[in-house]
């Protein structure tokens, strides 16, 4: 597996639309590393 596809959980720091779900602060998603940078920047993670 490519390692920027494989994932890695996060917890949240506010709210966030994770694969059509609503998310709540405080809640652990799993996403690609390729995607933990933006996430970041959003101030979700």
């Amino acid at each position: 597996m490519n390692e920027k596809m494989k994932k890695v959980e996060v917890v949240l720091k506010k709210d966030h639309i994770h694969a059509g779900k609503t998310c709540k602060k405080g809640d652990k998603i799993k996403v690609r590393k390729s995607q933990v940078s933006w996430l970041r920047k959003q101030g979700v993670i």
